[in-house]
């Protein structure tokens, strides 16, 4: 049975995919994918069995495990194909921030609090693409899909995921599972708040599902986000700022850089990294 993972960086896209993609190869057709149920049809990475899964599977189809692990931590898996989604730094930023304060009102409620508590635990925005990308020539079997695409095209972007997987799926099939899990219908479902075990009951783990948020930033947080998080370079090669962009001119003249902060960026990133390590062991 191959195992094929979904992955991104959070807030990228993968869990509205990993829907998708659930419907299409999920053994009993009469029960739609729920958040309920999704962990039995393509669980996170550190709860599935296949053999298990297998069962609510049909025949043949590959076990779709949910990431968001950089290229070099996924030597654990016996993966020969992955699909990859990525999406506008600035807007993964702004709906990180969203998604968390959502589940615990007012914990994060100004984003430079987030930015220096929560985000720095993830770690780079710009290095988990590029670990993927660099990783990906050698591996030759990555598929990299933006989430605007899935956004501007559901349909074909799934259609490219089918071929890249060589699943056998009709258009119909498809456009099932495209209507049947659309951002309106997840945020209809009643199940998002016990599936994250978030402390607000009326937390939904679908906000909006769009593109463009990521300008409400404010321009400083901007800033920080290209200096520590992405590097102008990664989102300049993803398409997501362009050569003329006032933030990337800003950034790259910027003269009055804060050392301290840097350091305590890089320190905090690395013993994170040790710790979950550490705790990847046990």
């Amino acid at each position: 049975m191959e195992l094929v993972p979904i992955v991104s960086f959070p807030k990228s896209g993968n869990t509205w995919l990993r829907f998708m993609l659930a419907h299409l190869v999920r053994s009993d057709k009469s029960r739609p994918v729920t958040y309920h149920n999704i962990n039995a049809l393509s669980p996170t990475s550190h709860i599935f069995t296949t053999t298990e899964i297998a069962k609510n599977l049909v025949p043949g189809a590959p076990v779709f495990i949910k990431e968001h692990a950089n290229y070099y931590e996924m030597e654990k898996y016996p993966w020969e194909r992955a699909i990859y989604v990525y999406r506008d730094g600035f807007d993964v930023l702004y709906s990180y921030w969203k998604f968390i304060d959502a589940q615990a009102p007012g914990l994060y409620k100004n984003i430079n609090r987030f930015v220096e508590g929560y985000w720095i635990h993830w770690g780079h925005w710009g290095d988990h693409i590029m670990s993927w990308r660099k990783g990906g020539k050698s591996h030759q079997k990555v598929l990299f899909l933006k989430y605007e695409e899935l956004l501007d095209d559901p349909i074909s972007a799934m259609r490219n995921c089918i071929d890249f997987l060589e699943i056998n799926a009709s258009n119909e099939l498809v456009e099932e599972a495209v209507k049947e899990n659309t951002a309106s219908r997840m945020k209809k479902l009643n199940d998002s708040a016990s599936f994250m075990n978030a402390q607000n009951e009326n937390f939904n783990f679908v906000r909006n599902a769009r593109k463009g948020d990521g300008s409400r930033l404010p321009s400083d947080v901007k800033q920080k986000f290209l200096e520590y998080w992405s590097n102008d370079y990664c989102m300049l090669s993803e398409g997501y700022i362009e050569t003329g962009d006032d933030i990337r001119n800003n950034i790259s003249t910027q003269k009055s850089v804060n050392i301290i902060t840097k350091m305590r960026v890089r320190l905090r990133r690395y013993f994170y990294g040790v710790k979950r390590k550490f705790i990847q062991k046990f």
